[in-house]
């Protein structure tokens, strides 16, 4: 018995986007806070999971809670915008 519908294509199907639409942002990951690098090192990102080297002045993404508020404390990185405490 020969197989129905062998030679039919693919269908293709396009989503309609208006012009003047911004692409969509991602949803935020509760895991993970993008932060600036003050002192170069490797850090853990959000599965904590070791990051590539990072220099001074990148923006990376680090895993969150208490992994990040200890790197901020201690004063490796700071969030982008924020100026780091200085120390008396």
């Amino acid at each position: 018995m020969a197989r129905r519908n062998t030679k039919k294509a693919p269908v293709e199907r396009h989503k309609a986007v208006a012009d003047w639409s911004e692409a969509p942002t991602p949803p935020k990951d509760p895991r993970s806070l993008t932060v600036k690098v003050l002192v170069a090192g490797v850090y853990n990102g959000p599965r904590h999971k070791a990051l590539p080297p990072a220099k001074v002045g990148d923006i990376i993404t680090v895993a969150a809670g208490a992994y990040a508020d200890s790197l901020i404390e201690d004063g490796f990185v700071a969030e982008p915008g924020v100026e780091p405490a200085e120390e008396e």
